[in-house]
């Protein structure tokens, strides 16, 4: 997956939407994951939202800051927006 054909832009701010089949099961959880390396989203500050019916709202979720990637887990796979 190319991250710069997902990437949307309103007014300056940038976000990119992903589908619940873009997760991955971690092994031996019931917690699934995403992870996006910094060099596609840069290393500012990330808002994830979970799409509900037709908009977005605030989503529960855990997020892992490496040096290079962040890593987004939730509980469930879910149709998100991360905006950055």
């Amino acid at each position: 997956m190319v991250i710069s054909d997902l990437t949307k832009y309103i007014d300056d701010m940038q976000f990119i939407d992903f589908n619940k089949e873009h997760f991955s099961k971690k092994e031996g959880t019931e917690e699934y994951f995403i992870e996006i390396l910094k060099e596609d989203i840069g290393f500012g500050d990330i808002e994830v939202q979970e799409k509900q019916d037709e908009s977005f709202s605030k989503a529960e979720y855990q997020l892992v800051n490496d040096a290079d990637r962040v890593t987004i887990i939730m509980k469930g796979p879910s149709d998100i927006r991360v905006n950055f």
